[in-house]
């Protein structure tokens, strides 16, 4: 094969015109193609002194029910290929019985590269269109088409041309495996933990994409590690600090009692500065003693006001009482005036019936 090692490349290149005229010539009229192409493998195969046609088998047999995309749309483009009236596009496209591989080899694989990028699309129809994509999809499904795309140059070729290809239906899975491989490593190690460290939205949005690509235990360890990295900072800064001290008293004939002096008064300053920091500290003190005065001011009136609130619930509950007392009071009226008047009444019925019993007896007399 060409992708071997021994093959002389020089012979090739001669010939490869050759090769690019008689594929178009193929594909533009379908008369005499086997007896055409296999000339030219002839004489490829008398110059390299190497056969250069092997079949191009599949690695496993392809189920209908196979659950893999890429192998689903391979097989809906086969039968689109064996239903095409043109004998060269079956020919290529047939796997079965001793036809079974693509004819032509690596040469024919670069040529439908180099078609499907461009270069000679205006020699090609409709049918012939499907013959390069479908070679090229079965690129991937093969082991002798992993194998020709071992050099650097065809897998360039080869990736240029898969990704021209227009996907169907993409899918969240691939997305995240492509970004897998483009996004830098020194993202993911920890390169740029001593900046990320302070800029909360580019640690948000590494954090989230991270969660996306590899998980939530990843990314969270990923955040643990620019933290330590923060801290890991500060502890260099604060050993900078140390270091620079040392050599400047080294450089000044310092001696170790001096610099312990130097990291106990540090930060307390000149006498001026210390004047002023007592300054500061009395009226500090003076600041708290009135505020003190005026909490317990407050206290005091907080007290004349509960005084007061006391003073005022005991007036309203004496007045509540007296209230009661009237109510009290006019029930017991009230009551005394409902048994006079029934004993009243009780009295004008008995002297009515008195009466009464008066006029007949006056009325028996007569």
């Amino acid at each position: 094969l060409i992708c071997q090692k021994d093959y002389n490349l020089t012979s090739f290149v001669d010939i490869l015109p050759q090769w690019v005229n008689q594929f178009l010539y193929i594909f533009k009229s379908a008369k005499n193609e086997e007896q055409e192409i296999y000339e030219q493998i002839l004489i490829v195969e008398k110059k390299s002194k190497r056969p250069t046609v092997q079949g191009y088998h599949f690695r496993e047999p392809r189920s209908p029910r196979d659950p893999s995309p890429e192998c689903g749309r391979v097989r809906d483009q086969l039968m689109s290929l064996m239903e095409a009236e043109d004998a060269t596009c079956h020919r290529l496209a047939n796997d079965q019985g001793r036809h079974r591989g693509l004819v032509g080899g690596p040469p024919m694989l670069q040529l439908c590269q180099w078609y499907v990028t461009g270069l000679f699309a205006s020699y090609f129809s409709f049918a012939q269109i499907q013959v390069a994509t479908f070679v090229n999809q079965r690129i991937l499904s093969d082991t002798e088409g992993l194998n020709f795309m071992r050099t650097a140059e065809r897998f360039v070729k080869t990736s240029r041309v898969l990704r021209s290809m227009v996907v169907a239906q993409p899918a969240s899975r691939v997305a995240c495996d492509a970004w897998k491989g483009i996004l830098p490593n020194s993202l993911l190690d920890g390169t740029f933990n001593t900046f990320l460290s302070d800029d909360h939205t580019i640690r948000g949005w590494l954090h989230q994409l991270l969660i996306n690509l590899q998980g939530t235990l990843h990314a969270t360890v990923h955040l643990q590690r620019i933290r330590i990295g923060a801290i890991e900072t500060n502890i260099g800064i604060a050993i900078k600090r140390e270091t620079g001290i040392r050599i400047m008293a080294w450089r000044r004939g310092m001696v170790n009692a001096e610099i312990e002096i130097r990291k106990r008064d540090r930060g307390r300053g000149t006498g001026r500065e210390r004047d002023r920091v007592r300054g500061r500290r009395k009226h500090s003190r003076e600041k708290r003693t009135k505020n003190e005065q005026d909490r317990e001011k407050s206290h005091y009136r907080k007290g004349k006001d509960i005084d007061r609130e006391k003073s005022h619930e005991r007036e309203v509950k004496d007045k509540y009482k007296v209230r009661s007392c009237d109510r009290e009071d006019k029930e017991r009226v009230r009551k005394k005036s409902q048994d006079r008047e029934v004993k009243e009444r009780a009295k004008k019925k008995s002297h009515d019936k008195e009466v009464k019993d008066r006029g007949g007896e006056r009325s028996r007399d007569r």
